[in-house]
């Protein structure tokens, strides 16, 4: 009788670690699949770093070339207006001076 319930118990473990195998080997073929997944993502986020890497570095030269266009444009307007200035008050001589001598004062320019 112990012959026959230890064979029984031998047939079960078997079993048990056949299914356990046929687990084990569809686990393993999961595990495989889920690794080319990852990998495919893994590759595909270096790919998109690279990409938002470069956009990066275009948007800082745009915005530097961007910088260095308005501050052109600040200093050509900050000579501008220092040569109408002075313009102005060589005007403002030189009319004074057509007036000392004799020039006529236009009706616009006249004070009421």
């Amino acid at each position: 009788m112990e012959l026959r319930t230890e064979r029984a118990n031998a047939a079960q473990l078997q079993a048990a670690l056949s299914q356990s195998w046929q687990r084990a080997v569809k686990q393993e073929e999961e595990v495989e699949k889920l690794r080319g997944i990852v990998a495919a993502q893994s590759e595909a986020i270096t790919e998109l770093t690279a990409k938002v890497s470069d956009l990066r570095k275009f948007a800082l030269v745009a915005i530097d070339d961007a910088r260095g266009e308005i501050r052109t444009w600040k200093d050509r307007a900050a000579y501008l207006e220092g040569q109408r200035q002075l313009d102005s008050r060589l005007l403002e001589t030189f009319r004074q001076k057509a007036y000392r001598s004799g020039t006529d004062i236009p009706d616009v320019l006249k004070k009421t």
